[in-house]
């Protein structure tokens, strides 16, 4: 659920843990996209990307890449 994951967050700050932050980040959008919650999951994931692309996480980069495309292309659909 969202509160175990933003129990995760503080403690991944904590540590100084980036990767395990950005990984948090990343499920909390998606959570918030199995909630149909697009502008949240979408702020997550880009929060995700940012931290994924500054510690030079290659294929973590790529997957929130694909994440957000996918919530642009959802946006599509419903126009």
């Amino acid at each position: 659920t969202l509160s175990y994951m933003e129990q995760l967050l503080k403690i991944k700050k904590e540590i100084g843990d980036k990767r395990g932050m950005a990984n948090a980040y990343n499920k909390m959008g998606i959570i918030y996209t199995n909630q149909s919650n697009s502008k949240q999951a979408l702020s997550y994931y880009q929060r995700a990307l940012k931290i994924r692309e500054k510690i030079g996480y290659k294929r973590g980069v790529a997957d929130s890449y694909n994440k957000i495309g996918i919530i642009y292309k959802n946006q599509v659909r419903t126009l």
